[in-house]
């Protein structure tokens, strides 16, 4: 009993630092998105200094449990402050799946280690999950764009123009979010050459595996004496 308190401490801990973690790379993407960006777009959007590189890296570390509740607090903050609502599937298209497909980072870099197993297959996995998830946000903003934000200041629908000038015209507008994707691949090619970062990030992966292990036997543990 005295081992199974100490072992679900520590994993209280393990799971208050992804929090605090989180918390931080949240400000940090925020901070740089709405308050610092480089250039907003006349009718929304912006390219800015990394702004989703610490969410990127977040995601990345602690998958996909902890990091969709990040990129969920990140997607109501970026809908609810300095955008443009117009209608529910324009919020959905240009906001929702665009963030929420944060998660591909995730899933990449792991089906690249299980395949080649090497630490230079798991980087390459981050910068190719960077760039799907730059694909998922700009189709997804290019389809919304094609119905919205293309008549101007009067925010309705835009049935006047030809299907292909609103299908160019919205695929140009929002190939800022490539432009914006690509400032933070960049960062992030920056920070993986870093011996040091490197270190602290083998540090986190290291705490996270521990957790998971403990957390693991501890369910077996307590499966066995229920079975008992």
């Amino acid at each position: 009993m005295k081992d199974t308190v100490i072992n679900t401490t520590k994993a209280n801990q393990r799971h208050i630092r992804a929090l605090v973690y989180g918390a931080i790379c949240l400000a940090m993407s925020v901070v740089l998105g709405r308050v610092m960006p480089v250039f907003r777009m006349p009718n929304g959007g912006s390219i800015t200094i990394a702004a989703l590189a610490p969410l990127f890296l977040y995601v990345y570390l602690f998958g996909i449990k902890y990091g969709l509740l990040v990129t969920i607090a990140y997607t109501l903050i970026m809908t609810v402050t300095g955008s443009t609502l117009i209608h529910p599937w324009q919020v959905v298209f240009d906001y929702v799946i665009p963030y929420m497909a944060l998660a591909v980072i995730t899933l990449v870099p792991k089906v690249f280690n299980r395949i080649f197993g090497s630490e230079r297959s798991i980087e390459a996995g981050v910068y190719i999950g960077v760039g799907l998830f730059a694909l998922i946000r700009w189709a997804s903003q290019t389809f919304v764009g094609m119905f919205f934000f293309l008549t101007g200041m009067q925010w309705r629908f835009s049935y006047e123009v030809s299907v292909t000038a609103r299908f160019w015209g919205s695929l140009l507008y929002n190939s800022f979010g490539i432009i914006d994707a690509a400032i933070a691949a960049i960062v992030l090619v920056a920070l993986f050459r870093s011996k040091a970062f490197c270190k602290e990030l083998g540090k986190i992966q290291d705490m996270m595996i521990k957790t998971k292990s403990k957390n693991l036997k501890m369910k077996n543990e307590s499966q066995g004496i229920v079975a008992g």
